[in-house]
């Protein structure tokens, strides 16, 4: 079984510095799409000199770890199930900036297991793909594979693997970045282009997952949605309408109160609840007459989106529309 470099001094997290794309990122990208490949070293894919070293080696915390646990025969108490065991049998988080955090927070094996096989597939896990993100909320600490690798299932370690993999992509903050609905095969392509051609031979919109044929050459992504309504059946159009999706790793949501500047908890890309705009910030919403909980365009700023508008009234009015088409 491979395994992740011991030592992780090297690695780093400035990604959104990357100019002219770094060859180590791009082999990384070339690696995830080939299937049932060998698991890659994503710290090798990290270390360039591209990238400024934050990650401390776990060695640098041994005598402050000690320090936290002084007694003869030392516990810790499972963050997840509450029971008490050995410290030797504890994993804990490891720091991923300079800051030399004393406090590590502990899980059992047991729970590292359920907790592995579930951040496979859904969940947040460490920045840049190096382990799973640690189970206290507040913490920013990473559970680092290396240490952990060999006590998974067997069936969730291929999983976790591409995973996190994944996030390493995600995480290096690539614009250009596009993923074949057919396949899965990962490329860069021109931000400028509309459509690009898989190796599989698929032609396809860059902004859906549709085949970038001579009709949609001619609509835009919504114009097509409108155009495929009546071989849809009205359930799926509903669910649509009502269900948001990140536009960068796919996870589907419904907002339950909060503002309408939406932070995905898989992958942290952010996307406007209203218009489900990506890539926004603060910004993207008006911000006259903050007191006005109307809907359309504001007339003085011409934004149509409000961070406090309700966005449930929209859907309805939607619903309606598409309840409407169906029955005429």
């Amino acid at each position: 079984m491979l395994s992740f470099a011991s030592t992780i001094s090297a690695t780093a997290f400035h990604y959104r510095n990357i100019q002219n794309k770094p060859s180590t990122l791009l082999k990384a990208i070339k690696i995830i799409n080939e299937r049932n490949s060998k698991f890659i070293n994503s710290l090798q894919i990290l270390q360039s000199k591209h990238f400024e070293p934050k990650i401390q080696s776990s060695k640098n915390y041994t005598i402050s770890f000690k320090d936290f646990v002084k007694n003869k025969n030392p516990e810790f108490q499972c963050l997840i199930c509450y029971q008490n065991f050995p410290i030797n049998e504890g994993f804990k988080c490891s720091p991923i900036s300079n800051s030399v955090n004393v406090l590590k927070h502990l899980i059992c094996v047991t729970c590292l297991k359920g907790y592995s096989h579930n951040s496979c597939f859904e969940g947040i896990v460490g920045y840049g793909g190096l382990g799973l993100k640690c189970v206290e909320p507040d913490c920013n600490n990473v559970i680092l594979l290396s240490e952990f690798e060999k006590y998974i299932n067997e069936e969730d370690y291929l999983p976790l693997q591409n995973r996190l993999q994944e996030q390493c992509i995600i995480d290096a903050g690539l614009a250009d970045l596009v993923t074949c609905s057919e396949c899965g095969l990962k490329s860069c392509v021109d931000n400028l282009l509309t459509f690009f051609t898989c190796n599989c031979g698929r032609k396809q919109c860059r902004n859906c997952p549709r085949i970038y044929d001579e009709i949609h050459e001619e609509k835009t992504c919504q114009e097509m949605d409108f155009r495929e309504l009546p071989t849809n059946s009205l359930e799926t159009k509903m669910s649509e309408i009502i269900i948001r999706k990140c536009h960068q790793c796919n996870l589907a949501f419904v907002k339950n109160g909060g503002c309408n500047k939406m932070k995905c908890s898989r992958c942290s890309a952010t996307q406007c609840y209203i218009c489900r705009e990506p890539n926004i910030n603060y910004n993207h919403f008006c911000n006259c007459n903050l007191n006005e909980l109307g809907h359309g365009r504001c007339e003085e700023c011409g934004k149509t989106c409000r961070n406090t508008e309700i966005p449930e009234e929209l859907d309805e009015i939607a619903l309606q529309e598409i309840q409407n088409q169906y029955n005429h």
